[in-house]
């Protein structure tokens, strides 16, 4: 009895592969991937749009321009203000 009880310890928490503690840190791990998996594919979904945009609308493309990197046309100056 006391054999069997020790050998389930063993390879319950002490085995190097199959112990509770290593399986409750691939489970954690597991789920810390799960949500970065979705939150990439969410990023992929936004910069598909994105591209879409910047592919078929010239309207968009210079709203873009502007904001994203401050562009402007040679005539034009642009004043930036900052909020207190």
């Amino acid at each position: 009895m006391l054999a069997s009880l020790a050998f389930i310890v063993w390879v319950g928490f002490v085995d190097s592969d199959h112990n509770y503690f290593r399986q409750v840190r691939l489970k954690k791990d597991l789920q810390e991937m799960v949500r970065l998996k979705n939150f990439l594919e969410a990023q992929v979904e936004k910069n598909k749009t994105l591209a879409n945009k910047l592919e078929t609308d010239i309207d968009f493309v210079e709203k873009y321009a502007r904001e994203e990197y401050g562009m402007k046309l040679d005539n034009e100056v642009v004043y930036e203000v900052i909020p207190n």
